[in-house]
């Protein structure tokens, strides 16, 4: 008997199983993004285009006074804080440019010792909470609300 005839020696490559999943996840992925962007860009350019002035849309109810008793207006106040009376040279711009594009503004400066005295004055419920905080952070940014309602401004 003769042998049998020797099989092709080209075998049709197949691909792998998981590239193709891959790729389609990976394109769903970013399709998904680029959704995201779009919509976010136009609800975006919707609000802008709306050209409504943030204080009509949050006006003060006419029964309640603020700062100076001006109804309706919040007081032209910069609150500004810092560890010491000394702020460091780096952060010293910042600083003077919020002063500058707040000019006619009073500047209210508030070192860490002052906001702790504040707090315990006017707000003594609030500071086993304040203390509580574990970050020197975390009790600065909730003095600053306590500054705004207390004193409002910016």
């Amino acid at each position: 008997d003769p042998p049998p005839p020797p099989r092709s020696a080209t075998v049709s490559p197949k691909p792998p199983t998981s590239a193709l999943p891959l790729r389609l996840l990976c394109f769903l992925l970013a399709l998904l993004s680029l959704a995201f962007l779009v919509l976010t860009a136009s609800v975006l350019l919707g609000i802008a285009a709306l050209d409504v002035p943030v204080a009509a849309s949050h006006r003060v109810p006419p029964q309640c006074k603020v700062g100076g008793g001006e109804v309706g207006r919040f007081p032209k106040v910069l609150h500004q804080t810092w560890k010491t009376k000394t702020v460091p040279l780096k952060w010293e711009a910042s600083a003077a440019s919020c002063r500058e594009m707040n000019a006619g503004w009073e500047l209210m400066f508030w070192t860490d010792e002052e906001i702790v005295e504040f707090l315990r004055k006017e707000y003594a419920w609030f500071m086993p909470t304040f203390d509580s905080y574990p970050y020197k952070i975390q009790r600065i940014d909730a003095a600053r609300l306590f500054m705004l309602h207390k004193f409002g401004g910016a």
